[in-house]
This record gives C-alpha cells, sequence and structure tokens, in this order.
C-alpha cells in the first residue's frame, strides 16, 4: 500500500500532469496552504487603469560589420495598465502575482518564467509553492524575473517609478537591493526620502491586502521552453526610458573625463573568455582602459557610459549602462553564436544613438559558460573596418 501511495504521489506531483483537471484537483488538496496549481492569465485580459496604449515595437538584433544590412523583428507591445488587487500573492522574483486561483503573468509566446514561488508551468497551468508567507497592508510592487540582474532591475523594475502619479506610500521590492550598492543608489535617486520601502525577503512569499503593480512595458524574454536565445519578444517604450536615463542622469550629473574607449573586463563571474588577456593586451595598446564595473559606484559607471566614445566586452549585465550614452559611442559586444538574435543590448544602443556591432565566438554549451576563445581575429578586423570610417 505504501508503494501505491508514494507512486500516486509521484504521479500527482509530475509536471505533465498539471493540465489534468483531476490531478490539479487532488493536488491543490493534499498541499493545501502550502502549494496550488493556479491557472495562468495574461495580465492584457485584466482590467487596470490603462497607461499606454499597446503598439509595434521594431527591434533590431546585433550587425556584424559595417555594410550588413540591419533586419529587424517587429513584436507587438501590450497595453500598459496600473493594476489594484486585493488579497494578492507576491514573490520577490516573479513578475507574477496569484490572484485567487489565477496566476497573472507577463509573458510572450513561449517564454519561461519559473522563477520564486513558480516552480514549474506549461502555457495553461502553473504549479506555486509558498510555505513561508507574511502579510503586509497595502504596496507598490516593484519585484519580478531576475529581479536580482542589473538589467531587469534597471530596465523593466525600475522604471514602472515614472509611471505612478504621485509616489507610493509603500514601495515593495526585493532585499536584493541591499545587497548591492548600485542597485540602491538606484533606487534611492529615484525616491529620495518620500516613501516607505518594505525590502521582501527572496526566501518568503507575501500576502498583500492592496497591492499595485504595472505590467512589463520593457521586456525581454526571461527564458524559453526551447532553451533558444531569440530577438522575439523583445520591446521597450523610448519615450519612457530616455525619461528614465535622463533622469538618473541630472541626479548624478557625471563629470566629464579625457578617458573615453572601455574594455568592459570580467572576472569572478560567468562567461570569461580563455583569451581575454590577450584582448586586453590589445586594447590597452590602442588606449582602452580596463574596468570591471563591479568593483565601481553607480556614479562611476554612469559617468564612463556618459562619456564613452568606444566599447568593447563580452555580452552581460554591464551593457545595460548603455542607456546612459551620450557621446554618439561605438560599441562591439563579443556574443555566442547560439545568440545572435539577442537584441536587449543592440536596442539599447540604438536608443541611446550608439553604433552597436556583434563579434561571434563559438558556444558549444550554455550561453553562460566560461573558457572559450574569442575570434580576435575577426575582431580586429572588424575593429580596423569601424575605425577607418
Amino acid at each position: 500500500m505504501e508503494a501505491i501511495i508514494k507512486r500516486c504521489l509521484q504521479f500527482i506531483n509530475n509536471d505533465s500532469a498539471i493540465s489534468n483537471y483531476l490531478i490539479r484537483f487532488i493536488f491543490n488538496i493534499i498541499y493545501y496552504r502550502r502549494s496550488k496549481i493556479a491557472k495562468i492569465k495574461d495580465y492584457e485580459f485584466i482590467n487596470g487603469k490603462e497607461l499606454i496604449e499597446g503598439s509595434i515595437f521594431e527591434s533590431f538584433p546585433p550587425i556584424s560589420g559595417k555594410c550588413e544590412v540591419q533586419k529587424s523583428i517587429k513584436t507587438p507591445t501590450p497595453d500598459v495598465k496600473l493594476f489594484k488587487f486585493n488579497n494578492a500573492l507576491i514573490h520577490a522574483d516573479s513578475s507574477s502575482i496569484l490572484i485567487g486561483s489565477n496566476l497573472l503573468v507577463n509573458r510572450y509566446q513561449d517564454e519561461r518564467y519559473n522563477e520564486g514561488f513558480v516552480k514549474v508551468h506549461n502555457q495553461q497551468y502553473a504549479k506555486i509553492k509558498y510555505d513561508d508567507v507574511e502579510t503586509i497592508s497595502e504596496g507598490f510592487f516593484l519585484g519580478g524575473n531576475g529581479s536580482w540582474n542589473w538589467y531587469h532591475y534597471l530596465i523593466e523594475i525600475l522604471p514602472k517609478i515614472l509611471l505612478y502619479e504621485k509616489l507610493p506610500s509603500t514601495i515593495l521590492i526585493s532585499d536584493v537591493v541591499k545587497k548591492f550598492p548600485t542597485m540602491q543608489a538606484a533606487l534611492d535617486l529615484l525616491i529620495g526620502d518620500n516613501c516607505k520601502i518594505i525590502y521582501l525577503s527572496r526566501n518568503k512569499s507575501y500576502r498583500v491586502g492592496e497591492l499595485y503593480y504595472i505590467n512589463n512595458f520593457n521586456h525581454l524574454q526571461f527564458n524559453r521552453f526551447d532553451n533558444q536565445i531569440l530577438g522575439i519578444g523583445t520591446y521597450y517604450n523610448k519615450k519612457i526610458l530616455t525619461r528614465f536615463s535622463d533622469t538618473l542622469l541630472r541626479k548624478i550629473n557625471p563629470d566629464s573625463r579625457s578617458d573615453t574607449k572601455f574594455f568592459l573586463y570580467r572576472k569572478n563571474t560567468h562567461r570569461i573568455a580563455k583569451n581575454q588577456e590577450e584582448l586586453k593586451y590589445f586594447l590597452e595598446k590602442e588606449g582602452f582602459i580596463t574596468i570591471c564595473l563591479e568593483e565601481l559606484t553607480l556614479e562611476q559607471q554612469v559617468s564612463i557610459f556618459y562619456n564613452a566614445t568606444f566599447i568593447v566586452g563580452i555580452s552581460g549585465a554591464a551593457w545595460t549602462n548603455l542607456i546612459f550614452c551620450r557621446n554618439k559611442a561605438k560599441a562591439i559586444c563579443f556574443i555566442p553564436d547560439n545568440a545572435k538574435e539577442f537584441s536587449a543590448f543592440s536596442n539599447l544602443a540604438k536608443l541611446s544613438g550608439v553604433e552597436f556591432y556583434g563579434s561571434y565566438y563559438k558556444n558549444e554549451g550554455n550561453h553562460i559558460s566560461n573558457n572559450f576563445d574569442l575570434d580576435l581575429f575577426t575582431f580586429k578586423q572588424l575593429y580596423s573596418q569601424i575605425n577607418e570610417l
């Protein structure tokens, strides 16, 4: 009997079974108050106060040469709304919100977003796990998928503050912000001392009596079911993103500097090339300054990109700072050859007037793998071509 029960539980917990009505019913009874299988709904079909009408965003993947014709991918963008939810369940690492038996999500086509309390999902249902739940009376939610990452934090999450008519009395944001001085500094510059901040533990879920939330107007597919890295599903609101970067620039007031060519050096992280030192040696002979952004303050990072005329580096969150470029910079970004459509940074470059190129390297494993070789011969050809013009 024990073996039979064990097999039944394994079947009930099987990911492929979550669309089965009986399995959902049994699962929700067994794990009541600790877990739930919820039906997925998109924010665009939920009533809220409309802030921005949906449109079409033209996304531009990187080009690898001066004479290459840049292709574009057109992506429909959703209506952007301010929502007010009662008795909502949230997690700092998830853009999804649980209302009753429905999970509200930001997604585009085959996007996968099993972060925070969303453990697994298909296109219709998701398994939510929430063992430790704390209650909060009200707040404006600034969490989301990848909230621990500089790109998702700076591009997708923080700009939502600008769309709120007035600063809310309470902001709900991940406690990861306190661990990274640049994240905390950006938040402090935007809100000052004008509201209360509740830092959400990433080890808990939260039940919020009155929750305010704005769905994404800047969006990059978080992951995909097929594990591919494609250009579809990437969109930005240029007006808000420009206003956002201008606001931070005005508050920081970056100094001008004579050093304007920078190499974004990577260490103590993933995606480090075996021949990075060779690249560093070449660039320093060309007058580039080697910098490691995670060792710099927000003000220093903003100043570097604000003044930059040429930027070279391997793809990573550091390129998010392209939004601060104001000096008609040129840029070469090393990108895995299985991510040639990855357009997050090429789009930010286009919005900021940066001439952006991709230099591709062979990637036989995960796109975050280390110990790959950069094609420095092709890179030097591209670098010379750009410099001649």
